[in-house]
């Protein structure tokens, strides 16, 4: 077998991470009282105006405290960014009030949060809406004659090499999913469903590492995240990502050799709150996009 310089990439993004902290706490835990003491001094927590498509505090403020009541925002998706669930869940509080139930936080909508939810701070209520986190951890240095074959070894600190023989053909995206659900089964995780379009986005990635030859450092995904629509085109409030250059390997030996030789990598790959996938192979480039918290 000849050796083999290749590189791999992890990089994953959590977002509306309070979704699980919160919608996962008993439900007698978090009690809405309803009954607002009109004497009490409320903070101002929103300012009215938010309507769909505005981001910022304002919104993530505005999900979170709508979150602690699963009857108004079931979903309790925390993202900043004011789309479809959010309207939804504005129209049930307002109607929940006997407000104009149009979606949008106006005066009226604005004033009654503010009265109802307004004993906690904006910090308080901000504190469950922690900024989306990016991870990056890549490999993208050339293997040397005398590495250890079959064996990641760290040369940076989020760089990895490794050392390690051909296979005969080039595994298939379905290929490559069949393996990584056998894996996953193997550790006692659940199998993840395809996805086209999570699919159709890590085609695109990997047709890129060819153009350049080479993998981005993450550079492509990080930048399309930045746009929080794009989360929407994709369909998932988190979403990561291993790709990996250069390794004519067949799907078993990607996920379980390449994929599995580091803990990052792995760990990602395993990921428990991941329940979707969409892989995207170009010649011996390959790109995993994993979805969680489908919309």
């Amino acid at each position: 077998m000849k050796n083999l310089v290749a590189s791999i990439l992890f990089v994953g993004v959590i977002f509306g991470i309070v979704y699980y902290a919160v919608s996962k706490m008993p439900s007698d835990f978090i009690k809405i009282n309803p009954i607002v003491n009109k004497t009490a001094s409320n903070n101002k927590l929103i300012e009215p105006g938010l309507e769909v498509g505005s981001t910022g505090d304002d919104v993530r403020i505005l999900q979170a405290a709508l979150s602690l009541n699963a009857e108004i925002y079931p979903s309790g998706i925390v993202s900043g960014y004011y789309g479809d669930l959010t309207y939804q869940a504005v129209a049930k509080f307002q109607a929940k009030h006997s407000l104009s139930r149009n979606g949008e936080v106006d005066g009226k909508t604005a004033d009654k949060f503010n009265e109802v939810y307004g004993d906690k701070t904006r910090e308080y209520y901000l504190t469950l809406a922690p900024t989306p986190e990016v991870v990056e951890i890549r490999l993208n240095q050339p293997v040397q004659d005398d590495g250890e074959w079959g064996k990641a070894k760290q040369i940076g600190e989020h760089t990895w090499t490794m050392k390690i023989g051909m296979d005969d053909t080039m595994a298939t995206p379905r290929e490559i999913h069949e393996a990584l659900n056998n894996y996953r089964q193997l550790h006692g995780r659940n199998t993840l469903s395809w996805d086209d379009r999570l699919a159709e986005y890590a085609l695109s990635r990997a047709k890129y590492f060819t153009q350049i030859g080479d993998l981005d450092e993450h550079a492509g995904f990080s930048e399309y995240l930045k746009n929080e629509d794009n989360f929407k085109a994709l369909g998932f409030w988190a979403l990561g990502e291993n790709s990996s250059y250069g390794y004519r390997l067949n799907g078993t030996h990607l996920i379980e050799w390449v994929y599995a030789g580091d803990k990052p990598h792995d760990d990602n790959q395993l990921n428990p709150d991941w329940t979707h996938v969409g892989i995207g192979v170009d010649g011996y480039q390959t790109n995993l996009i994993f979805g969680g918290q489908k919309m």
